[in-house]
């Protein structure tokens, strides 16, 4: 039982940290940035998309990483760290040029023209095609 309880307080744990992470992302500089385009954080993907998370789906993430996670405990660990894991060894070289452009993004206030520039800097860097406010920007957290 005692291992069960561990398993427990280190899913809880986990689930804070994501959904203070998501929560931190929602309401950071860059969301705001982005908002402008159109796009809005969604909290389930971590991504930026047209549509964002609605009040009830950050009440269902919260229940999701709080209360129901944590009853599978040790799977839900096992799946944190999967997750952590395939992130760090499925990642891209990103190039300088484009990092130092996500920078500008995440680091102040942007008009709407200046973000639809360093988007259609970014496509150019990175050889992209399409164009600005599609929705589909090369711009991730």
């Amino acid at each position: 039982m005692d291992l069960y309880f561990t398993g427990v307080v280190v899913a809880f744990l986990i689930g804070m940290v994501k959904l203070g992470a998501a929560l931190s992302t929602r309401f950071s500089i860059r969301a705001n940035n982005l908002k402008k385009l159109g796009l809005h954080f969604r909290a389930a993907t971590g991504t930026f998309e047209p549509e964002g998370t609605t009040p009830g789906g950050w009440i269902a993430l919260a229940i999701w990483l709080l209360a129901l996670a944590p009853i599978g405990s040790w799977i839900s660990i096992a799946s944190a760290v999967w997750t952590y894991v395939s992130a760090i060894r499925n990642r891209k070289p990103v190039p300088d040029k484009v990092k130092a452009l996500h920078s500008r993004v995440a680091s102040g206030e942007l008009s709407k023209d200046q973000l639809v520039e360093l988007q259609e800097e970014i496509q150019r860097t990175l050889g992209q095609p399409g164009a600005a406010l599609t929705g589909q920007v090369p711009f991730s957290v």
